[in-house]
């Protein structure tokens, strides 16, 4: 996948799928890293430092949880303006609880991926 656009041979599923194995390769590697290995930071002229530094690998552990977070709650915010939905709502409909005066489960337009 060269951009954030699906070609004509990629579907939402298949992009999923790849998501999911890249992710469970990504989770493995974390789990193998060790917080206290050392690295070589790379330049990072954006904040002024113009050289390698040493650093520990717990920097780039924090660093994801940062990216992950940063980038998931983009993600919801965008997803809620597409389909109205509100994270516990979404939560609540995949555990199964049913239907009260409070709450309605979700469900996806015809069409759209989980329908």
């Amino acid at each position: 996948m060269g951009s954030f656009a699906l070609t004509d041979e990629e579907t939402a599923e298949s992009v999923l799928a790849d998501f999911d194995e890249t992710r469970a390769e990504y989770l493995s590697l974390i789990a193998a890293l060790d917080p206290d290995a050392d690295v070589i930071e790379p330049p990072q002229p954006w904040d002024g430092i113009f050289d390698a530094r040493p650093a520990k690998a717990r920097y780039y552990l924090i660093h994801q949880i940062e990216e992950m977070a940063r980038h998931a709650g983009h993600a919801d915010i965008i997803r809620e303006q597409i389909d109205g939905a509100l994270v516990p709502h979404l939560v609540m409909t995949i555990e199964g609880v049913p239907a009260n005066d409070y709450f309605t489960p979700f469900e996806p337009a015809p069409a759209t991926i989980g329908a």
